[in-house]
Order: C-alpha cells, then sequence, then structure tokens
C-alpha cells in the first residue's frame, strides 16, 4: 500500500484561504486519480480546505496546532509537526510505502501501481520530475529532483520508522529531509532505487509557496535558452497523468 501524507497550512498564515483549499483540493484529486485502488491519503490540517471532496481513501486529521508566525522557518516547523502527525496515524498501515507530498504538487497516477506491484521494495527516490509555474503553458524536466522538491520519494517503512506523535523526532524518516534521504536509506542498508518514471510535478508560483522558484517561458530569456531542451508543452495527456487542472 502507498501511504500519501499531506500536511496544509493554516488559514491565519494564507495569503487567500480559498486559493489555498483550491490548491490542497487539486492535490488531492490528484492522488485520487491513481489507478491502482490500494493507496490511502493522511491530510493533516488545522482546517479542512473549502469545497474538499470526500473519498473513502481519505483520512482528514483535524489538529489543533497554534498557526505559525508568518516566517519561513516557523512555518518549516508547523510543516513537519503535521508530516509527524500524519505518518504516526499511518503507523495502523505500517509497513506501507509512504510518500511526503505537498499540499500544492501533483503527482503521477501510476504511483500506486507501481507500489503495489514491488510491495517488499525499499523504495523510489525520483531524480527526475516536472516543475511547472502556476498558469504557464509549459513545465520543465529537471535533473537531480529528489534535491529541488519535498515531493520526490516513496519509502517502505514499518512501525519503528514512523514517529508516535507529532513531537517525535526520532524516527528516520523525520529526521531527514528530501536533500539527504537516499544517502539516508543507503547508510541503513535499504538503498531507495530511482524511480522509472516522472513521478512529480512541483507547481511554483501559486502565490502561497515560498520556494522561490520561477519557471516559465519568459520570466528569464537566459534561463529560457540555457534550457530550452528540458521544456515541454503542457498537453491535455500531461494534465490527465498528473490530474493537474486548471486553478482560477
Amino acid at each position: 500500500m502507498l501511504i500519501f501524507i499531506v500536511p496544509l497550512q493554516s488559514p491565519q498564515v494564507s495569503k487567500s484561504w480559498k486559493r489555498v483549499s483550491k490548491l490542497a483540493c487539486r492535490t488531492i484529486a490528484s492522488i485520487t486519480n491513481q489507478s491502482h485502488p490500494d493507496f490511502r491519503i493522511i491530510l493533516v490540517c488545522n482546517q479542512k480546505p473549502i469545497g474538499l471532496d470526500s473519498h473513502p481513501a481519505l483520512d482528514v486529521i483535524e489538529c489543533d496546532l497554534p498557526p505559525p508566525p508568518n516566517v519561513h522557518g516557523d512555518k518549516e516547523r508547523d510543516k513537519w509537526t503535521k508530516l509527524r502527525i500524519g505518518l504516526a496515524v499511518g503507523r495502523r498501515y505500517a509497513p506501507a510505502h509512504f510518500m511526503l507530498l505537498d499540499a500544492d504538487d501533483c503527482v503521477n497516477r501510476d504511483l500506486a501501481a507501481l507500489s503495489a506491484a514491488h510491495p517488499d521494495g525499499h523504495g523510489w527516490y525520483m531524480d527526475r520530475g516536472y516543475v511547472h509555474r502556476e498558469g504557464s503553458p509549459w513545465v520543465v524536466l529537471k535533473n537531480q529532483f529528489h534535491h529541488l522538491c519535498g515531493s520526490s520519494a516513496i519509502v517502505l517503512c514499518d512501525v519503528a520508522d514512523l514517529p508516535k506523535n507529532g513531537d517525535d523526532d526520532s524516527r528516520t524518516l523525520t529526521r531527514c529531509g528530501h536533500g539527504v534521504i537516499v544517502d539516508e536509506r543507503r547508510r541503513l542498508r535499504r538503498p531507495l532505487s530511482p524511480l522509472p518514471f516522472v513521478g512529480t510535478v512541483y507547481i511554483t508560483g501559486t502565490s502561497e509557496n515560498h520556494s522561490g522558484l520561477r519557471y516559465g517561458p519568459f520570466d528569464s530569456i537566459r534561463r529560457f535558452l540555457g534550457e530550452i531542451t528540458r521544456y515541454r508543452l503542457l498537453t491535455q495527456g500531461l494534465r490527465t497523468q498528473f490530474s493537474l487542472s486548471r486553478i482560477n
């Protein structure tokens, strides 16, 4: 089974809670479009997103965490606390594959099928992935994607790998970020394999995330000329594969 853990920021630190809700609903719809039914979603939030549809595979965990000050470091601490809460809830499904997913990214519909086909596999890291600036007609194929985006690894975990609660930072999956997860799993002799296809679209330019990345056809002519071979037209086929619908 593949378990997606999705932390969502609170309305109090959102520029537009309505827009954050739309992005989160799109991410959840992207997950529920999986081609294989053996998956679950654990959404951890202060408040359920506006317009979120129920789904048999969706667990919504509303937690009474104080909203963080609107600064980057505190937002990150809030995010990781919610990830630990989600992983603690996920103990009931272990052993299983787990994927930490930002609440505005979209995933390939074949991830659960890969997990189901290799239930004992240590997991996968995404050395390639798409970056998409919201509203752009392009995606950019990036190498070393797992160093760029947190939504970039699927890891087989048993109960011992998972925190007991939101304050438990002693477990391996939450003691290392996406930049070092590959080395950490290799050190544990549970190495991750490269995902054999593009697994995630990393969404930027939503006005709500704070990655600082900007990818679009004309935001930097030098970047465009240097990476033109990496640009892909965002076709309807790609939109369908990742459930990347347009946000008004």
